[in-house]
């Protein structure tokens, strides 16, 4: 009887194994809970942050995990409400406050709320805690249909997605179904659609937002109640279909004559990807962790009927989807049951968060009780970075011409085939191009940077730049 029982042990423990693993095409990730039920409320969006700790919003909380430390801490707390996006700046400022920005419904998610608000904070680095709300921008929702992604972009201005565009508000300062563009002290800017906060609109059920290094913005947006999910590149007056259209060209039958009208049929921005996904949060992954998915953008779903996340495959140019694979199936049992999957995080070490079993609590009078909502971590253990001695291999960055007009060469003297990231900031310090070094000389274009004074980063060496037009 004991060594049948000991064989069963065997055999649960090796099921158990084998389940907190994904198998890529020559990549392993091990899975891992980095926080579970206890430790959470209802988490909606998730970043990496500035000082390499995981930033959340969390019901009416905004919390900070260290993975380091395994250390969960709360630093700002509303009285009511739940908390949606949430942007943070690349770097801590080099003078002056460092500013934290999140979006907040005023009652609780999937709860019949009507009014989203966008607040500015100020991060206190010594006491570790975000003080001086200060509202920015509100905006109107209708039912579960909140939007609230938001961006702390290249050119410095927030970007906000909302829900549920309609032609009836269609005007000037109408604020629903649009992307929103906005200065950092909630005052409109020069450069959008019109003198109001629009810089796109036709959007239904936007869930995502991302700016890769290139500059290009995506959206993940539930287009139609169905099929017809989409993938959309942002651009300045871009109309994405919504009520007439749903897809690439699919007709709502929501406005009478969406399916015969120019007006409908040729004035609407298609989507880089239409297809079943359900998505939610997106990120960008660029890092050499996981061969595999360099150049995707990782999309979490909720309802898609295969798969947690969604890897779809960018062309180079960032402008079409080469191709989509589907990871972390539902009811699976174990750690891979996953069910709705909220939002998703790349770290700086290449590794990458979830929210899974999204919306798993329960609300009873005013009081959110978490049954099963986590956050977990897929990391490929066998990737090692750079180590110092390889870094002092690299030695004697050079950068010309300088200043440069269009474009410039990267130089690594004594390049030892190692791919080197790089980062190139501007005087605000903000990530204006990211990538790898693959050779001993790279040529960077800067034809579409502003010009001005930036810096470049190669591992722990540092050039400025100017660029000039």
């Amino acid at each position: 009887m004991k060594q049948t029982l000991l064989s069963v042990c065997i055999f649960l423990i090796s099921l158990t194994l084998k389940a907190q693993t994904l198998s890529l095409d020559s990549t392993t990730l091990s899975i891992s809970v980095a926080l579970d039920s206890s430790k959470l409320t209802a988490p909606w969006d998730i970043e990496w942050g500035f000082d390499n700790r995981l930033w959340m919003t969390d019901a009416a909380k905004v919390k900070v995990w260290n993975p380091a430390t395994g250390t969960l801490k709360t630093l700002f707390t509303f009285p009511k409400g739940y908390g949606l996006g949430i942007a943070l700046p690349r770097a801590m400022a080099s003078s002056g406050p460092t500013y934290v920005y999140a979006v907040f419904d005023t009652i609780y998610y999937y709860q019949s709320g009507n009014y989203c608000r966008v607040y500015r904070f100020e991060y206190d680095k010594v006491a570790d805690t975000l003080r001086n709300p200060t509202l920015l921008f509100g905006y109107k929702h209708i039912g579960e249909h909140a939007g609230g992604r938001i961006i702390l972009a290249q050119d410095g201005k927030l970007w906000l997605n909302t829900a549920d565009y309609t032609f009836a508000s269609d005007t000037l300062g109408g604020t629903v179904g649009r992307v929103i563009r906005m200065n950092t002290d909630g005052t409109i800017p020069a450069g959008n659609l019109a003198a109001d906060y629009t810089y796109s609109k036709g959007h239904r059920n936007p869930q995502g937002l991302i700016q890769l290094p290139d500059g290009k913005i995506f959206a993940s947006e539930h287009s139609g109640p169905n099929i017809h999910d989409e993938i959309n590149r942002i651009t300045l007056g871009g109309h994405y279909g919504w009520p007439a259209l749903q897809g690439y060209s699919n007709c709502t039958g929501s406005v009478s004559d969406s399916c015969s009208s120019a007006r409908f049929t040729t004035a609407h921005n298609a989507p880089v990807y239409a297809g079943p996904m359900t998505p939610a949060g997106i990120d960008y992954y660029h890092h050499p962790a996981i061969p595999e998915w360099q150049n995707c953008l990782l999309v979490s779903t909720l309802y898609s009927p295969d798969s947690c996340l969604a890897v779809l495959q960018f062309n180079a140019a960032h402008d079409a989807i080469l191709n989509r694979r589907n990871y972390l199936k539902k009811n699976v049992g174990g750690i891979n049951d996953f069910k709705r999957t909220r939002d998703i995080a790349v770290a700086s070490d290449g590794s990458i968060y979830c929210i899974v079993h999204d919306r798993s609590y329960s609300l009873s009078g005013g009081t959110i009780t978490n049954k099963g909502t986590k956050i977990v971590r897929l990391k490929n253990e066998a990737y090692k970075p750079v180590s110092v001695a390889e870094q002092a291999l690299v030695q004697n960055l050079h950068i010309y011409p300088n200043p440069a007009r269009n474009e410039f060469s990267i130089e690594l003297k004594n390049f030892t085939g190692t791919p080197q990231p790089y980062i190139l900031l501007n005087q605000a310090g903000v990530i204006v191009l990211s990538g790898l070094l693959e050779a001993a000389q790279t040529q960077l274009s800067v034809a579409a940077l502003p010009a001005g004074l930036y810096e470049l980063r190669v591992q722990q060496q540092t050039e400025k730049i100017m660029v000039i037009h």
